[in-house]
This record gives structure tokens, C-alpha cells and sequence, in this order.
């Protein structure tokens, strides 16, 4: 082809939690070809896509905890979250908010993590069928060997310029895959209009550039 897009997203990373290495997690991924409802679902992560999982999932009839070890969708107005936070407790949505994940462990029928409200606090079990990743995300392009093709990879992702066009000049990069200043802002919305930016660029030499400031904050719950 003349023309090539790197599109490839994200994947979660397990945090350093003891005994979590041994147990099979579920990501969103998992959830799109599930074909059993989770009974009892633990998600790990408060952030947007844990967030809108939860949800989404005690509203099929999962019991649902949502654990984070920080505050619920840290970096977001305070109010908006304030009022999330009422909407998914009046769901059913149980939330551990800047809990200290101590260990995870197999357990007959499913997992269990043992969870401290802060430094010292009492220790909590936290138990269920199923546990699902939606922590730190990094950009899945591990296996692609981008350097053979001249791409250049900084923190965080493919180095991209603003009209989206890698340091080979025939690649472009979209969505979590990309790193630096242009892959702070993440999410599906964002791929969408950087795909049409793409398209403009690499279709009809149409020169266009990407601005965040653009696209709006987007918590889809």
C-alpha cells in the first residue's frame, strides 16, 4: 500500500500486587465476546473505561465492585464525579476508593483480594467470580517491530507529528497508540476524530492537524 495506519490501541498492565501474576484477568476486550454474564465482578481501576464497566455491568445484573487505590476518576471536575459517584452507588455499584491492594488470591469459584482503607487500616476481603483489569493502559505495539519500518516510539506510544503522520512518511499513528503530547488525550471518541483527520491527510491532501483542545472530555456512563 502507499499508505499505512497504525491502529492498534492499548492494553491494560496489571499492577504490582502480590498473587496477582497467577490469577487470569478479564479486560474490556474479554466483555465483547463474553457469553456468560459475570456473577460477581470485581474491577480494578476508577477510571473512565472502569468506571463505565461497572455500570454497564450492574446494570445487566452483575454484582459489582469497583476498587481504585486513588479517588474516583482522579483528574475530573469533583462536582461531576460527586454526582457519578450517588448515580453508581444507587445502581448497586459497591466502591473502595483509595484502597491499599494487599494480595489476590484464587479462591473455589472465582477470586478474592484483600483490600486496607489507606495506611494501617483494617483489612478487608473483596470477593468474586470474576476480576477485571482497567488500570494503567500502554500502547500495544510490543510485537509490531516499528523500528524496522523507521517509526520512531517515545514515552508513552509512536511519535507522531500534528497532522497524525509518524517519522516514516508513508505511517500514520491514531488513537491510545500514539505517545507524547498528542497521546495524552485517549479514548474512542478521540481515535474517531483523528481517523477522519487521517483520511483528509492521507486521502485527499487535505492538510489538517489535530487539536485536543477540539475534542471534548468524554466519561461515557
Amino acid at each position: 500500500a502507499r499508505r499505512f495506519v497504525i491502529a492498534t490501541g492499548a492494553r491494560s498492565v496489571a499492577p504490582s500486587v502480590p498473587g496477582l501474576e497467577a490469577i487470569t484477568c478479564l479486560t474490556d476486550a474479554h466483555l465483547a465476546t463474553a457469553t456468560r454474564r459475570p456473577g460477581r465482578l470485581i474491577v480494578l481501576g476508577g477510571g473512565a473505561a472502569g468506571v463505565a464497566i461497572a455500570q454497564a455491568m450492574v446494570r445487566l445484573g452483575s454484582a459489582v465492585a469497583l476498587i481504585d487505590t486513588s479517588d474516583l476518576l482522579g483528574g475530573e471536575d469533583p462536582e461531576a464525579v460527586a454526582i457519578l459517584r450517588r448515580a453508581l452507588l444507587r445502581d448497586g455499584v459497591v466502591l473502595h476508593e483509595r484502597a491499599q491492594i494487599l494480595r489476590a488470591q484464587s479462591v473455589r469459584g472465582g477470586v478474592r483480594l484483600a483490600l486496607a482503607a489507606g495506611e494501617g487500616g483494617a483489612e478487608q476481603m473483596v470477593e468474586g467470580t470474576h476480576l477485571l483489569l482497567a488500570t494503567n493502559r500502554v500502547p500495544a505495539i510490543e510485537t509490531l517491530d516499528v523500528e524496522l519500518a523507521g517509526i520512531a516510539v517515545e514515552a508513552g506510544g509512536i511519535r507522531v507529528d500534528r497532522g497524525l503522520r509518524t517519522s516514516n512518511r508513508r505511517v500514520y499513528a491514531i488513537g491510545d497508540c500514539v505517545g507524547g503530547a498528542l497521546g495524552a488525550r485517549r479514548g474512542g471518541h478521540v481515535a474517531e476524530e483523528q481517523a477522519r483527520l487521517v483520511l483528509r491527510n492521507a486521502l485527499f491532501r487535505q492538510p489538517s492537524r489535530f487539536d485536543a483542545g477540539l475534542v471534548p472530555r468524554l466519561t461515557q456512563t
